[in-house]
């Protein structure tokens, strides 16, 4: 049964296009502390040409413990753009229990100290403060994520409720084609909605 990681934003200081063309970079560092418990710390910078470049770092703390599995993180992000930089500091916090090998349940929740609002281009790789669940059915070939999000839209000035169902299909021992379907649907039904009004 596969568990979801928590994916925490990275940070690192390479300047805008280092590497010729190549504008992202990433480093990771990983240590087993104990048989239980593991610490990640990750690095990224990532440059969005012509709209803003991130910059991240965060720290993991993994703790494993018969069927339960905890995760918690620290979180910084460091957006450049045309108007300025923008710094975001945040903690998550994640819990999966395993019922079966078939069979989890998730509970997870992140806090960011502010959700900036840089631009509509933008707003889908500013991650915002949320929280929510969701249960994991299937196997190694193919499972389904199937829950609920709040989350913050910074558009909107307010928290918002999304489903969560995504449909995973493992192609390869490296390769995993997860679909993300939630936002879809919420549109959907809040398209059918108004309609009916």
């Amino acid at each position: 049964m596969p568990k979801t990681p928590l994916t925490p934003m990275p940070f690192a200081t390479e300047p805008p296009l280092a590497y010729e063309y190549d504008a992202n970079h990433s480093g990771a560092m990983s240590t087993k502390i104990s048989k239980d418990l593991k610490f990640t710390a990750v690095g990224t910078y990532r440059s969005y040409i012509g709209l803003m470049d991130v910059q991240s770092v965060s720290g993991n703390m993994q703790y494993s413990l018969g069927a339960i599995n905890m995760q918690g993180a620290l979180i910084a992000n460091r957006y450049h753009y045309h108007r300025g930089i923008i710094s975001q500091y945040g903690i998550s916090g994640q819990i999966v229990y395993s019922f079966n090998p078939n069979l989890s349940a998730t509970i997870f929740g992140t806090y960011y100290n502010t959700n900036p609002f840089i631009s509509m281009a933008a707003f889908p790789f500013v991650p915002t403060t949320s929280y929510g669940g969701y249960m994991t059915v299937g196997n190694n070939s193919f499972y389904m994520n199937l829950g609920v999000e709040r989350r913050y839209n910074t558009f909107e000035h307010k928290m918002e409720t999304v489903p969560i169902i995504s449909p995973a299909f493992k192609i390869s021992n490296k390769v995993t084609v997860e679909l993300p379907l939630g936002d879809l649907v919420k549109h959907v039904v809040e398209d059918v909605i108004m309609k009916n009004r």
